[in-house]
Formats: structure tokens, C-alpha cells, sequence
């Protein structure tokens, strides 16, 4: 039976891009809205104002290095992090207090390949939640196999738990990031369900 999201689970707020399945219940979906924002139109994360997720929840970046941009196709919008300098996305006041077990974190990850010889991993952003390290599969992506803004899903069953303040951090060191990444649709849905991205 799927709970009635908008007042357990959204904070009274809709749920925008998520389909939850039966026996999978969205409570957090951040695709970045979807307005567009091209060279000379980048907000930095502290001036955006069109993330999906309202208050209590909040995005932060404090190395003022990352920002929201688009491109075409189904993502759209989202966070660019640039190559070489390190550059941070992280969310608080999420709340799961919902639920008692622990649910599953995804979110995409995308690499600008844009050359014919450029290649990267996609393992470098470090994630944690609530301070717990989650390690990301290795995903070699090169221009050459086609990779260049092809988006990846990574998914981490168990890994939010219950409460009332979660926080979860997205952190793009300059050793590694050597061509620039996007990050997309972060979600949080009770494990055990899937949903289509």
C-alpha cells in the first residue's frame, strides 16, 4: 500500500518527476526544475531558486564553484560541477522520520567528453549521508565508447535512514575531476521498490 505522499512524505509539496511503482514510495526528487540556462544565464547554487524540494529542505554549496546549467534531452537541468577545482552540493533538513527502515538513495552522474580522446571516471564525486561514505562502483566513461553526457544511474539501497534532519553530500575533488560532471534526479524512495528514471 503506498502512504499518501503529500503530507508523510513531501512535506505538503508535489513530487515532481517521480512515478513511484507499487510498493515504492517517493519522498524526496530533486530534478532541478526545468527551466533553461545557458552560458551567461548560471545561477550559482546559492542564487537558484527553482529546486524541486522547498523548505525545510536546503542546497548549499560552500565552495561557491557549482551551478546550474541544461543541456537537450530528458535531464535538462542540472548541477555542473566543474573540472579541475573542487566544487560541493549538499542537502539538509530532509526528513524520512516516515518511515522506520532505511531507504535508497539514487541520482545520476554524467561527464562533458567532449573531445574524441577524452576520458574519466565517474567514482571520483564522493557521497556521503549523514557523514557515512557511500562508495561509488568504478564507471570508466570516455568519449569513444559514446559517454560524452550520457547520464548513469547509481543506486544505494539502505544507505538514508530514518530522521528527521538528513543530510546528504555530493563533493567533486579537483584530483579527478579532469572534464567537468552533472548531477541529476536525486531521489530517496523506500527500498524494496523501484522507479523508472
Amino acid at each position: 500500500m503506498i502512504r499518501d505522499m503529500d503530507d508523510l512524505i513531501g512535506f505538503g509539496q508535489d513530487i515532481p518527476g517521480s512515478e513511484p511503482g507499487e510498493g515504492s514510495d517517493v519522498l524526496f526528487s530533486e530534478t532541478f526544475g526545468e527551466g533553461y540556462y545557458p552560458s551567461g544565464n548560471r545561477p550559482k547554487i546559492a542564487e537558484f531558486d527553482d529546486f524541486d524540494m522547498k523548505d525545510p529542505v536546503v542546497y548549499t554549496d560552500d565552495t561557491e564553484a557549482a551551478d546550474i546549467r541544461s543541456i537537450s534531452g530528458a535531464n535538462g537541468a542540472h548541477v555542473w560541477l566543474p573540472a579541475n577545482r573542487d566544487s560541493r552540493l549538499t542537502i539538509t533538513g530532509i526528513s524520512t522520520a516516515a518511515y522506520e527502515e532505511a531507504l535508497t538513495l539514487s541520482f545520476q552522474l554524467a561527464a562533458n567528453l567532449y573531445n574524441p580522446t577524452d576520458a574519466m571516471n565517474l567514482d571520483v564525486v564522493q557521497v556521503t549521508v549523514n557523514g557515512t561514505a557511500l562508495t561509488l562502483p568504478s564507471t570508466p566513461v570516455s568519449n569513444s565508447a559514446g559517454d560524452d553526457a550520457k547520464f548513469y544511474t547509481f543506486e544505494f539501497p539502505g544507505a538514508v535512514p530514518a530522521g528527521s534532519d538528513v543530510t546528504i553530500n555530493f563533493f567533486s575533488p579537483t584530483a579527478g575531476n579532469t572534464m567537468g560532471l552533472r548531477l541529476d534526479n536525486i531521489r530517496i524512495y523506500r527500498t524494496g521498490g523501484g522507479i523508472d528514471l
